[in-house]
């Protein structure tokens, strides 16, 4: 499960019980943003304050029985990558975007990182940079070697390490300016060469309208390098954006079901745990509404998760 845990929320006491919710569900990965621009801020410098943040988040998250996998490069420090927001449309988020320049300091970002937390086995390494929202300049061969960087780095201070590749999204359409399609950028990443420096493959939203063309081709191509036998894992799946939640329910069900019978596929994230927003005006991403002030409220697509991963029925109480 994508847990959207906030930078600021990180030791709420709301937190246990939300984790509390996702593994009554059956689910076991969360997927969490360890954000370079959170910890290092200067320079060769950690943040204390910081990782001891991070330390109490995921020792919550480890006594609830989940395990984690981060998110390591998705969210670049200014300093890193030279940017100076005045100088782009968006601001921080052009710059956020924006991959570092001098390739040592991502390497040496991956030791850091995996020194700091060494109770973290899964990694994964960006996300979806095929689209210019997340990977200013959707470079193939750049995020390649990233890539390869990050995962020198965390295999030197922990060689069990997994690494996953980021997840590539979306299939359908034709590349534009924004986006690079996602069948296409993956053969693109083949051509690079960077096979080698992961352990997982990921795509994202691999059934698009029912149709399997994106996943098809993402094998066809992994199959045409050599690369077979790597799983693949949908590190993104489900449907945020349907806004009836029983409706959303059924399909994140039908495409876990349809996820299962595909071998290749070893591995799938729900997105996402919880809704932020209120009743009034909830939001429709998550599994769970989150109430600032009251909790937490089960949606029907909770239920219906829950009871295709543990066959425990929902509560006669569960309603729309």
């Amino acid at each position: 499960l994508y847990g959207p845990f906030d930078h600021d929320w990180y030791t709420a006491e709301m937190l246990p019980a939300a984790l509390e919710m996702i593994a009554h569900a059956g689910l076991e990965l969360v997927r969490l943003n360890l954000t370079w621009n959170h910890l290092e801020r200067t320079p060769d410098r950690v943040d204390q304050d910081v990782i001891e943040r991070y330390r109490r988040l995921f020792q919550t998250v480890n006594a609830r029985g989940l395990e984690i996998m981060s998110l390591i490069y998705n969210g670049v420090p200014q300093w890193a990558n030279g940017c100076d927001g005045s100088q782009w449309p968006n601001g921080w988020r052009d710059c956020w975007t924006r991959p570092a320049v001098q390739i040592d300091e991502v390497q040496e970002w991956g030791r850091t990182a995996a020194a700091l937390f060494p109770e973290i086995r899964y990694w994964q390494v960006g996300n979806e940079p095929n689209l210019r929202f997340f990977w200013t300049g959707m470079d193939p061969w750049l995020y390649t070697e990233h890539l390869k960087s990050i995962s020198l780095g965390i295999w030197y201070e922990n060689p069990d390490a997994v690494i996953i590749s980021a997840g590539i999204c979306c299939a359908g359409g034709s590349s534009t300016a924004r986006r690079i399609e996602g069948g296409e950028f993956v053969e693109q990443l083949y051509e690079a060469g960077f096979g080698p420096y992961h352990d997982v493959n990921a795509i994202h939203y691999p059934r698009n309208y029912q149709d399997s063309k994106f996943l098809d081709r993402y094998l066809a191509t992994m199959r045409r390098y050599g690369d077979g036998d790597k799983p693949l894992w949908a590190t993104e799946m489900g449907n945020p954006w349907e806004n009836n939640a029983e409706r959303q329910g059924s399909q994140i069900v039908e495409e876990l079901a349809w996820l299962t019978e595909r071998p290749e596929v070893r591995g799938a994230f729900i997105y996402n745990s919880w809704d932020h927003g209120t009743r009034e005006s909830p939001p429709n991403s998550g599994l769970v509404l989150r109430e600032y002030d009251d909790g937490f409220t089960p949606k029907p697509s909770y239920w219906a998760v829950r009871e295709f991963l543990t066959g425990q029925p929902p509560p006669s109480a569960a309603t729309p």
